[in-house]
């Protein structure tokens, strides 16, 4: 609870915490991506720091819960760029 709060790196490296697959087309940006796989994942330095992101498609017969992966940045046009996760061998 305290109001110090800073700025860490982390590794980019973690567990796959849970896991859905989103098939509705009205998440502005993804329309065209649907269905695609939303995640979370428990970054390795620390237990429940938890991140949300997505999964590129083509990973989505490896999910599952506690696959290990890394993040990966994807370039959406327009200066934006979106961290997601891929999926790793233990």
């Amino acid at each position: 609870m305290s109001r110090q709060l800073a700025f860490t790196p982390v590794s980019g490296r973690g567990t796959v915490y849970s896991f859905t697959v989103m098939h509705q087309r009205d998440v502005a940006g993804f329309e065209e991506d649907a269905p695609f796989i939303n995640i979370v994942v428990e970054l390795e330095e620390q237990q429940r720091l938890l991140m949300v992101s997505n999964l590129p498609s083509a990973e989505r017969e490896r999910v599952r819960v506690g696959a290990p992966g890394e993040v990966c940045f994807e370039n959406r046009g327009d200066g934006v760029v979106i961290p997601q996760f891929k999926l790793v061998r233990a």
